[in-house]
């Protein structure tokens, strides 16, 4: 009979979906699903302290080493007004919806000139473009209407501006880097593909998105934003031998 120790196979390919909520909220309120992410990882800095061995031979006499930093990150691929905002510390306000009468616009006086609207136009309402003296133009002849406003088509537009009357289509807004420093809670359910889909859990306590060094607006792929949370010690988990940071769970 042989004795020979087989080692179990316990490769990874780990896939899974991010959920966050406001952390200290009650246990009843709802996860918020942050959609289509990647190579996500948890990172460890520490930091080692070391007594010299000064009785000959060289090395150390002892070594004691702590966790000066813990952080996760994560590529999103979800650039919605909601994950923007959180990757950017932002603030998310919903566009105005009902119609708008004789917004001044600025023009230059230019054919060719493109003209933005203050909200994003909603083409299938009716959208109706006067002059600074209220004289009517004329779509297709003075101006044509873009997802964005217009672009000039006759000198009948001049440097005194523009009236526009139009609808703004549903959608958001969010101003950058004025937002609310929050923090969540964080957890991840995920499967191991290289192991029949078993599951695993992560969750981490307490944790803070750090500020996205960048964010992708023109590119010729799928957009990336790239976020890192700084984890924190959360002092309300007080259960014997339960970490501060976070927790991996995995079926056998």
């Amino acid at each position: 009979m042989s004795n020979k120790v087989i080692q179990q196979d316990e490769s990874m390919i780990p896939e899974g979906v991010i959920a966050i909520r406001r952390w200290g909220a009650d246990a009843t309120k709802p996860w918020h699903d942050i959609g289509n992410n990647s190579a996500g990882t948890l990172n460890f800095t520490t930091e080692s302290r070391n007594l010299p061995n000064y009785r000959g031979g060289g090395g150390n006499r002892n070594s004691n080493t702590k966790i000066s930093d813990v952080t996760a990150a994560f590529t999103m691929y979800d650039l919605s007004p909601e994950n923007i905002a959180r990757a950017v510390r932002g603030t998310q306000t919903a566009t105005p919806i009902t119609a708008i009468t004789d917004e001044v616009v600025a023009a230059s006086g230019i054919v060719g000139e493109v003209i933005a609207f203050e909200y994003l136009p909603n083409l299938t309402e009716s959208i109706t473009v006067k002059t600074a003296a209220d004289a009517a133009l004329v779509a297709g002849t003075d101006y044509a209407i873009t997802p964005h406003g217009l672009t000039v088509l006759s000198e009948d537009v001049t440097s005194a501006g523009l009236k526009v009357s139009y609808t703004p289509i549903a959608g958001s807004a969010v101003d950058l880097l004025v937002g609310e420093d929050i923090t969540w809670e964080v957890r991840v359910l995920g499967t191991n593909a290289a192991q029949d889909d078993k599951p695993f859990k992560l969750n981490i306590w307490k944790a803070k998105f750090n500020i996205a060094a960048s964010l992708q607006i023109i590119g010729d792929t799928y957009a990336e934003l790239p976020v890192v949370l700084n984890i924190l010690v959360d002092d309300t988990v007080d259960e014997s031998g339960i970490a501060k940071f976070a927790k991996f769970s995995a079926a056998s």
